[in-house]
């Protein structure tokens, strides 16, 4: 009954879906397809190549739990041992299944065909069901060095190494200076009541903008810190035009000016995302490793609302629709955005730590303000 009892429990543990541990956790399979009187030598070639994967993944990503099928069949085996004894085994059955919980699936396979061995190393994703990394080799099945595993191995590392296991965190700052000062003229000949007159529209703008952020990375690519911001932005408009159209059809001279001001100073992060459940800081930084050995950085955020009063002066003088000098203010909510992308820079995953300080000006294609953005970054490699 107690047999029966460990194999109904570790069946539907096989068969429920696999959610992601707090630390991301290997295990490691293998299989071997070849003729009968070859299982012996091809499976303990692949004990010899699970250990061989599960040493170098664990030097890796030192942050990781690794586990090989070999060790859980060890592991299994003692337990049943132990059952068959009549102790109660619950508690470590149950330590024992939360261990077969894992993120990343290493599949390990020798296939002897004829006289050649072909040897494969695939990394799965499980939570997303996809293909990480994947190396093979074809050898002489009677030559079996230690150094084909090295090489399978360190093919199939250099191929997680575009993937961000163990998480890096740390500070990350970031300033944003952004300034426009414009003037645009539009004008033309008009012409009416016999003569040649001229429109003329000028457009000043002057807008100042500074926002830092002082942040900490803590996860994937969870993040925590606090920012402020100012804002200055300043329009004026002056539009003379020779030949304005009144209501009644009559055509003159006409001067409008309009002036809108604000300014405004916030601070504070945005909480409008879930994360387990709970209020999480809408704001992240992500890491993008590249096939090139170059990583990008991308911090990503929003500032909380501001509440501002946005002034607007009106006047027109000329032939009609005169307009006295005229005061409006209206309250305005600001929010400022984050989403530079830093890099690429050298690195990968597997490097302990990621540090740089950079600095880059752009010209936004929306606003027309010319940005300097700076970033002060000194990442480590998460170990446990």
């Amino acid at each position: 009954m107690r047999t029966l009892h460990l194999t109904v429990l570790l069946l539907s543990i096989v068969m429920a879906k696999t959610t992601f541990a707090v630390k991301p956790a290997f295990l490691i399979v293998s299989k071997a397809i070849c003729d009968d009187n070859l299982k012996s030598t091809v499976s303990s070639q692949l004990i010899t190549f699970q250990t061989q994967v599960a040493i170098e993944i664990g030097k890796a990503f030192p942050c990781a739990k690794v586990k090989t099928q070999y060790e859980n069949f060890r592991t299994l085996d003692n337990l049943r041992q132990r059952e068959l004894l009549g102790e109660d085994i619950q508690d470590q059955l149950l330590d024992f299944a939360k261990q077969l919980n894992t993120d990343f699936l290493i599949g390990l396979q020798i296939k002897v065909v004829g006289q050649t061995a072909m040897i494969r190393a695939v990394c799965l994703n499980n939570k997303k069901a996809k293909t990480m990394a994947m190396a093979m080799k074809s050898i002489p099945f009677d030559s079996f060095p230690m150094s084909i595993y090295e090489e399978i191995t360190k093919k199939l590392i250099d191929g997680l190494k575009q993937y961000e296991i163990c998480p890096f965190t740390g500070p990350v700052n970031v300033m944003v200076n952004s300034t426009r000062d414009t003037t645009i003229t539009e004008e033309y000949p008009v012409y009416c009541n016999g003569m040649d007159q001229q429109y003329k529209k000028v457009t000043r703008t002057s807008n100042y903008s500074e926002s830092t952020w002082n942040l900490v990375r803590k996860g994937i690519p969870w993040t925590d810190g606090t920012m402020k911001f100012f804002i200055s932005q300043e329009e004026k408009i002056v539009e003379e035009n020779g030949c304005y159209k009144c209501p009644s059809g009559r055509e003159g001279g006409r001067t409008y000016n309009e002036k809108k001001s604000l300014k405004v100073t916030g601070s504070g992060i945005s909480h409008e995302s879930i994360h387990d459940g709970k209020t999480q800081q809408d704001t992240r930084i992500e890491l993008e490793f590249l096939d090139n050995g170059t990583y990008l950085i991308k911090p990503m955020g929003t500032s909380l609302p501001a509440i501002s009063d946005q002034h607007f002066e009106f006047s027109a003088q000329g032939t009609c629709d005169n307009l006295p000098p005229k005061n409006e203010t209206i309250k305005k909510e600001t929010t400022v955005p984050l989403n530079p992308v830093f890099g690429p820079y050298p690195g990968k995953s597997t490097d302990k730590v990621l540090q740089q300080k950079d600095e880059k000006k752009i010209k936004n294609p929306v606003t027309l303000e010319e940005e300097t953005i700076s970033i002060d970054f000194s990442l480590k490699q998460k170990e446990n």
